[in-house]
């Protein structure tokens, strides 16, 4: 470049020029523009603009076309250093100190070529490209003749000029073999010089000057909370150009090239791909968004089609396929595109957000070109249960014929296969089922030839082809309003059409929610018997969106074939078993996206529908005894709304802005923007952090790790060592397989304090205590003890066995009342063989949750602290009277007695003594301790999953469970309750010492 003046943007000194006064650019420069690119021949000017690594580069492109094609490029890489000997027809823009990512260089570019030049197409061309004409169609005059860049560009021009394209790109040698469709398209127009345009590769496309804004600035920009920068917003949307432009969509077939990056061939490993802003990148390169990775995305744009089974890009087939044929219009106004897209896709979808084209029309005017036209199609599942399936039905038929709604419903019976039948059995509900919804037209019943069980019946029975069918599932015990038809339609057209939801909202709930599962508590809105958005999946009766349900379903599909378990943070849901609940799937992915579902809020607690909890395949027998049902019915039942119709009761339904939030948690938020949609938080429960602490047995690290990394729970190890001795070699901590931090807390008062701090550096949630006093256990019984904690039990502390320990509260005649410490597990050699209880467990080996860290360093502990500096013991103790007096609760004590590991040999099996330290006692707080008693020890099993300890089944007392086994019989021979109280409140008082308190006492 001549001069290294530079603009703002770092703008080379080509712009000169035009910075003349007004009149003489107008006169002279456009004139002088015109005559420069040949518009005296009225061929039309094919401006090329960029992103280039280079300056030299940008220039090798410009000469490859001869210089016959003007250009603005941005330049990303090196400095603007070298002279550019074509300042009137090349530009460069350069950002000092940053380089803009591959659309906002390309905007930038773009818009300061329309600037300069005259453009009637723009050409966007990657600087990696050579362009050659294609030998099998050369033209008679061509043969035999020497490629030169004039002849290129004069080919292009006249191409352009006969077929005045809206988009166009070339022939792509890649694409036409990766895909079939493609490579069938290139043979069926081998012999033409252009094509209709199917699916290109990214850096060569060929836009008119009208449709400059309809594309550019390139999306996504934040449509459907995804957010592309690179390449991925170059090439998603255009890929509709088919559909879009039709026959003024054209591949340029006479014309190839060859480029040296194209990720489109590779293979691209799972751990070089990352997830952010709702898209897959390939971080390590400057092209890191390809079309084949982001399906997510792909069925964002997908919902926005009139007919999803429309072909297009590289799915466009040739029957679909629209030949080429020459432009006798004017160019491509608004008011053109507005009625192109209106005709295959909705142009008030959320993936048209920011178009700036379509921005000059209302909100109305695209609206307007929206089609409103649904149907519901139902879908009832059932199985063995026939009383229960016709009480459904008759639900069903009565909203038919009472209330039956405007749109068209369809509905579908699907009979899974019962294995446990006899022939005859299944013969009968099947003739039952014909009997009762056989006769109906709408009715199509499918009967299963094998088991499926609910969750793939639910996730194989709708696969939506259309955007516009919603559907209802209904289980068999579920139970409907007469006016549920109604309602559906009535909150459909309401905030899918007249709101416009995006594709946040999955769902529009039937059921009307009273408990909340995650918290397992009962709750309530008060909002004038208004609708609430909720994010909670729903399963008892709900009307679902078709594109969020085809995202759902690819993202499951995923999730289940890697075997991957959808817990979330701090919910009472994670026990349930994955390999049989669909619904666990969905609280997970709904906090992924940040989704939300709306739910009726009638007067009474009126539903649209209704659970009658009968037992199956996710209620089993065990919970419907005659107590245990009326506390569920409590919860799960809800009346059915019998007032008046939906239209009068909903006929002016409140605006989707205005509507309640309330998050999976209940805690009411301003608006669903605020739902936490961080993967990386979502994912805290996904694996558990090991606090590994090395004070006084330094061998026992190796050991612990070789065998504690094994435990598929376990995600991340932090060692502290706190040892006056050299540190161990990193080869024993850092080929591990997982992420591992080594720190050296010294040896001081307060470094015992080091492994109950909070630190960013921590992962999980779920905090596993070691110690080089640990035991090596079983990993079943320690993944089994993760479980629990993750499943309901994660506010309580889980320990095991041979580490509880307990306490007890004696008065005092001097200070009223004193704690005392008992360092002996209890079992049934010194209980008499009776129930066993504890009211702490060690943390050589313990779980409990990250908040703890927080608490622990509070300042209203600082005296604590300090006692725990002056005696290491004293930290177990406090940590366990924190946790109790946080959640209320006793801890949760696994069993790993030798005959209870199901599946394992003595020899997989090291026990390590129950423990006797002394001392303690003046570690506990003094007055009433908040150490809860327990009696609920869980015994592991080698099937995990086959039972996972809820919140029913911690039971937890604040005095020692003398009861339990005093009232079944006494601990003695001689009938004594060994264990009251008033016989042992001394050392000196007559009677009998309980000996797991005697060396207390002593």
């Amino acid at each position: 470049m001549g001069s290294k003046k530079r603009s703002r943007l770092g703008l080379s000194n080509a712009r000169r020029p035009i910075r003349t006064s007004r009149l003489i650019g107008a006169l002279f420069g456009v004139t002088t523009l015109w005559w420069v690119f040949g518009w005296k021949t009225h061929s039309p000017v094919v401006c090329l603009i960029g992103n280039s690594e280079s300056s030299q580069r940008s220039i090798a492109v410009f000469e490859q076309w001869g210089r016959e094609l003007p250009g603005v490029f941005y330049i990303w890489g090196s400095e603007l250093n070298s002279s550019n000997p074509y300042e009137e027809q090349l530009g460069f823009i350069h950002t000092p100190g940053e380089s803009l990512p591959f659309s906002d260089g390309l905007d930038l570019a773009k818009r300061e070529a329309m600037k300069r030049y005259p453009c009637d197409y723009v050409f966007t061309h990657d600087d990696d490209l050579v362009f050659t004409l294609e030998p099998s169609l050369l033209r008679p005059g061509d043969v035999g003749q020497p490629l030169t860049g004039e002849r290129l560009a004069s080919r292009l021009k006249e191409t352009l000029a006969v077929y005045k394209p809206a988009i166009a790109s070339f022939a792509w040698d890649v694409g036409d073999s990766r895909w079939e469709t493609m490579g069938n398209l290139k043979i069926a127009w081998k012999d033409s010089e252009v094509a209709p345009l199917g699916g290109f590769d990214n850096g060569m496309v060929i836009y008119h000057r009208d449709v400059l804004d309809f594309y550019f600035p390139f999306p996504p920009s934040g449509e459907g909370g995804f957010v592309g920068k690179w390449t991925l917003s170059a090439h998603f949307f255009m890929m509709f150009g088919s559909a879009l432009f039709g026959e003024n969509a054209i591949r340029i077939n006479c014309i190839s090239y060859v480029n040296s990056i194209n990720l489109n061939n590779r293979d691209i490993p799972a751990d070089m791909i990352t997830y952010a802003n709702g898209v897959a990148t390939v971080p390590w390169t400057r092209h890191p968004y390809e079309w084949p990775l982001n399906e997510a995305y792909i069925s964002f744009l997908k919902s926005g089609l009139r007919d999803r089974g429309l072909s297009y890009g590289f799915e466009l087939t040739v029957e679909d396929a629209i030949p080429p044929k020459p432009r006798s219009g004017n160019g491509y106004s608004p008011s053109y595109v507005l009625d192109r897209v209106s005709r295959f896709y909705d142009p008030a979808h959320a993936a048209l957000a920011n178009n700036v084209m379509l921005s000059q029309f209302t909100p109305g005017q695209l609206r307007s070109r929206s089609s409103t036209d649904f149907n519901l199609r139902l879908i009832l599942f059932t199985m063995n249960r026939i009383d229960s399936f016709e009480r459904l039905w008759s639900s069903v038929e009565a909203a038919l014929a009472s209330h039956p709604p405007t749109v068209t419903v369809i509905i579908d019976i699907r009979v899974d296969w019962d294995r446990k039948a006899e022939e005859a059995a299944r013969a009968n509900i099947k003739a039952s089922i014909i009997r009762m919804a056989g006769s109906r037209t709408e009715v199509t019943i499918t009967f299963a030839s094998e088991a499926w069980g609910l969750k793939k019946s639910v996730l194989e029975s709708w696969k939506p082809s259309s955007n516009s069918e919603y559907a209802i599932l209904l289980e068999d015990d579920i139970e409907v309003s007469p006016y549920f038809l109604q309602y559906s339609e009535a909150m459909v057209r309401a905030y899918v059409y007249r709101d416009r939801a995006d594709h946040r909202l999955f769902a529009i709930s039937l059921y009307a929610l009273r408990f909340n599962e995650v918290l397992d508590k009962f709750v309530s809105v008060k909002n004038g018997n208004n609708p609430w958005i909720h994010q909670m999946p729903q399963s008892w009766g709900a009307v679902f969106l078709p594109e969020p349900w085809r995202q759902f379903l690819l993202w499951q599909r995923e999730q289940q074939k890697y075997g991957i378990d959808p817990i979330i943070p701090d919910t009472n849901t994670n026990r349930w078993d994955h390999r049989q609940s669909w619904k666990k799937y969905m609280f997970r992915y709904m906090l992924l996206k940040g989704g939300y579902i709306i739910y009726p809020n009638l007067p009474g607690g009126a539903s649209l529908s209704t659970n009658h909890v009968e037992k199956g395949t996710n209620h089993l027998t065990g919970a419907f005894t005659d107590a245990n049902k009326a506390l569920i019915d409590s919860k799960y039942v809800v009346p059915l709304w019998e007032g008046r119709s939906a239209e009068q009761a909903f006929e002016s339904l409140p605006t989707l802005d205005t509507l309640q939030v309330f998050t999976m948690k209940h805690e009411k938020v301003a608006s669903v923007d605020e739902f936490l949609i961080n993967a990386d938080h979502v994912g805290e429960f996904d694996k558990c952090t090991a606090l590994v602490a090395i004070g006084e047995n330094p061998t026992m690290l190796a050991p612990l790790l070789e065998h504690y990394t094994r435990v598929k729970g376990i995600g991340q190890i932090l060692i502290f060592w706190n040892v006056d001795s050299p540190e161990p070699k990193e080869d024993v901590y850092n080929k591990l397989g997982i992420p591992t931090l080594f720190i050296n807390v010294g040896t001081g008062q307060e470094s015992i304090h080091e492994r109950f701090r909070p630190r960013p550096e921590i992962m999980y949630s779920c905090i596993i205590s070691i110690t080089d006093k640990a035991t090596l256990i079983p990993s079943v019984a320690l993944n089994f003890a993760i479980a629990a904690w993750k499943g309901a039990l994660y506010e309580r502390m889980v320990g095991f066995r041979h580490y509880s320990r307990n306490h007890q509260n004696l008065p005092d005649p001097v200070s009223g009342r004193s704690v005392l410490y008992s360092p002996t597990a209890l079992g049934p050699s010194n209980l008499w063989g009776k129930k066993p209880f504890a009211s702490l467990v060690l943390t050589p080996l313990a779980i409990f949750h990250r908040r703890y860290l927080e608490k622990y360093t509070l300042p209203e502990y600082v005296e604590v602290r300090r006692r725990i500096s002056q005696n290491w013991r004293c930290a177990d103790l406090f940590l366990n009277e924190l946790v109790s007096r946080e959640s209320g609760a006793g801890p949760v004590v696994v069993d790993i007695g030798k005959d209870a590991l199901l599946g394992l040999s003595d020899a997989q099996v090291r026990y390590g003594p129950a423990g006797k330290s002394s001392g303690g006692s003046e570690c506990l707080s003094p007055g009433v301790s908040p150490l809860q008693y327990t009696t609920s020890f869980f015994t592991p099993t080698v099937d995990i999953l086959s039972f996972i300890p809820g919140l029913l089944h911690h039971f937890y007392q604040p005095t020692i469970p003398i009861e339990f086994p005093c009232r079944l019989r006494d601990f003695n021979e001689s009938g004594d309750c060994v264990l009251e109280t008033d016989r042992w409140l001394y050392r000196d008082h007559p009677g009998p010492v309980p000996a797991f308190f005697s060396e207390s006492l002593q």
